[in-house]
Order: structure tokens, then sequence, then C-alpha cells
């Protein structure tokens, strides 16, 4: 047998191990401060991270999409979260990711007028103006 397949076997990965050096010790994204974990309520988990995203987005901070995310693992299906979040991803420039957590939101809540808007700002971002402004004008 081979050194690969014995590595293999014997840590249970296919590059021998090499995944597994330094797990746990380095962040995701090195230079990037990782987010705490909060163990609340539903209700003050959705508090702490509203509390922390409002200011981000104020500032239009860079880590607001990051907070954001952070956001939704703790509180995944929160419709508030979902469009702040869709919110960061287009001040962050990234409308694909917007259109995402509106396309989240949309499959459990009642798009209203936010989203439309939302939408049209991401739409606009990736260059659709035309459809963007018809997506207003319609509504």
């Amino acid at each position: 047998m081979s050194n690969r397949v014995t590595a293999a076997k014997e840590t249970g990965t296919m590059d021998g191990g090499a995944s597994l050096v330094g797990r746990g010790r380095q962040p995701l994204l090195p230079g990037v401060a990782e987010l705490p974990k909060v163990q609340a309520s539903k209700e003050g988990a959705r508090a702490y991270w509203l509390n922390r995203l409002y200011p981000a987005l104020a500032d239009l901070s860079p880590d607001a999409l990051r907070i954001a995310e952070a956001a939704l693992q703790a509180c995944p299906a929160d419709p508030a979260l979902l469009l702040l979040a869709a919110l960061a991803a287009v001040v962050a420039g990234l409308p694909e990711r917007a259109i995402g957590f509106l396309k989240r939101h949309e499959r459990k809540y009642q798009a209203g007028n936010e989203v439309t808007l939302l939408t049209a700002l991401a739409l606009a971002r990736q260059g659709y103006t035309a459809r963007a402004r018809s997506l207003l004008e319609r509504d």
C-alpha cells in the first residue's frame, strides 16, 4: 500500500492529514477576527446581532456583510436580518449575494416594498438599470 493510502486511512482525509494541521489555531480568513458565538435565546441573539449590524451599516463598514452573515448563522430565518444582509451585500458591491439573501427571504415571507427596493438596488448595481427602474415603477 502506498504512503498516501496509509495516511488517508489513518487520518480520514484524502490529503494525508495536511488539512488537519493547525486546525483550530488559525482563523478561517487570516487577518479577520472571528465573531463571537452567541448562545442566548432567539430574541436575545436577534437583538445582539441587530445591535452589531445597525452601526456597521450606518458607518458603511466593510465588516457589515461579515456581521450579517454571522447573524444569519445564529438566526437563519429572521426576516429583518435577511433584509439587512441583502443591504450589506449591496453596500459591499456584491449584488449577486444580495439577490441570494432576498430569494431566501421571499421563500419564507411575503415580499414588500423593502424587498422591491433592495432588488432594484442590486439589479442597478449589476448594470440592469432599465430592469431596476421598471421594477420600481411597477409597484
